[in-house]
């Protein structure tokens, strides 16, 4: 009886204890309002709840400044039933937070409303939300799943840009518009999927993104923006749904569905490439970062060179710059550190600025052409094995050599 007596004491002693401490970890340490309804508080654990209706405020710059602090503290955060919207900056630069929770009620998510959370792990973003801002949740390094709503029509600019650890992203049919750089720098993201519903994607939208080796591209897709896959040294399958009427892919090269722009060349691959003759554009940033690549020939018919075209091809050794080719951008073939010697077609009229800047090992170029009018600012400059420039023009209008 004394033992069953003991044991009872025991455990209600335990949980008295254990209620104590929960009492204690439940102390406010913080409480304030986000909005003309909305309330929040922020216990010792670090957790906040966020209560109320209606909009959260926006928080200006001079907000932010002062919730850095408080923002330091905080792990989670709870926003509850009734809240409709995330306003800008919300939430941005809380370094500790590890954890959100996000209802249903909610409708939209501001500007920069989860920027630089750099622990934040994850996040699933309810069907209920039909915007989110711009650099919504930028520079979240530690994120490693999202879960985007269904409801979204616009994934953009820099929203989830600079999430290293981001390993998979489901963008949802219904989609439209991917932002510039929406996905940049998303360093371990291995494949990605544009659904039929994807008319657009902006420039750099995944550019930078090491690890990425496959793009799967749907059949609505209409406009490009520059440099979209570009500086993607594992890419070697890009694909495009038969039914796009705007772009193909050949050998996994992604051209225009008349074949005459070239767009992207898959940048895990390596060797020697030959653009096809049907080629007259080489787009901005088609080979950007390519840099198993050794050798390019020119394809008969291209004309233009397009900007940073070639830039970052670390082990390009040649490049055979057809007779038919008139304008060269700026930047096409910068820091192509292996490049030893370049031979100038033709009919090139015009080299834009920094065109061959940083090409260490460039030791000789050799102009054919007699109808060159311009060469931009430091277009050969930072080359210093470059001792050797034949140069047959006399229409020269403006001088970029150093």
């Amino acid at each position: 009886m004394k033992t069953k007596q003991l044991i009872s004491f025991i455990a209600i002693m335990i949980v008295i204890v254990f209620m104590k401490t929960n009492t204690e970890a439940a102390t406010i340490v913080e409480s304030g309002k986000m909005g003309d309804n909305i309330t929040y508080q922020v216990d010792s654990n670090g957790t906040m709840t966020i209560s109320g209706t209606g909009e959260m405020w926006a928080a200006s710059d001079t907000e932010v400044d002062e919730r850095f602090d408080l923002g330091n503290g905080v792990k989670k955060v709870i926003i509850e039933e009734g809240i409709t919207s995330i306003g800008d900056q919300a939430f941005s630069a809380y370094w500790d937070l590890k954890e959100v929770q996000i209802p249903d009620t909610v409708t939209s998510i501001g500007d920069d409303a989860f920027h630089y959370c750099s622990q934040l792990e994850q996040v699933s973003i309810p069907d209920s939300v039909t915007v989110i801002g711009e650099h919504a949740f930028e520079d979240c390094s530690a994120m490693s799943n999202v879960k985007l709503s269904s409801s979204l029509k616009c994934i953009p600019y820099l929203s989830f840009s600079g999430c290293y650890k981001l390993k998979n992203i489901d963008i949802p049919d219904g989609v439209t518009t991917i932002g510039g750089s929406a996905f940049r720098a998303c360093e371990v993201l291995t494949k990605v999927i544009i659904p039929d519903s994807v008319t657009k994607i902006g420039k750099m939208a995944f550019a930078d993104c090491s690890k990425l080796k496959s793009v799967t591209i749907g059949s609505s897709l209409s406009s490009l923006g520059e440099g979209a896959f570009s500086s993607n040294n594992s890419l070697t399958k890009i694909t495009v749904s038969k039914e796009n009427s705007c772009f193909k892919t050949e050998g996994n090269v992604l051209f225009s569905k008349d074949g005459t722009t070239l767009y992207a060349f898959p940048g895990g691959v390596g060797g020697t490439y030959t653009i096809p003759d049907t080629v007259m554009s080489i787009a901005n940033y088609a080979f950007d970062g390519c840099s198993k690549l050794k050798k390019v020939t020119i394809g008969k018919r291209v004309t233009i060179i397009g900007k940073c075209a070639f830039s970052f091809c670390n082990k390009l050794k040649t490049v055979i710059i057809s007779d038919s080719v008139k304008t060269i951008e700026k930047r096409a073939f910068e820091w192509c550190d292996k490049l030893t010697k370049v031979v100038i077609g033709k009919n090139v009229t015009s080299i834009g600025k920094q065109t061959f800047r940083f090409c260490s090992k460039l030791s000789k170029v050799t102009f054919k052409t007699k109808k060159l009018k311009s060469i931009g600012a430091e277009a050969f400059s930072y080359n210093s094995k470059l001792k050797t420039i034949t140069l047959k023009s006399t229409k020269l209008t403006k001088k970029g050599v150093k």
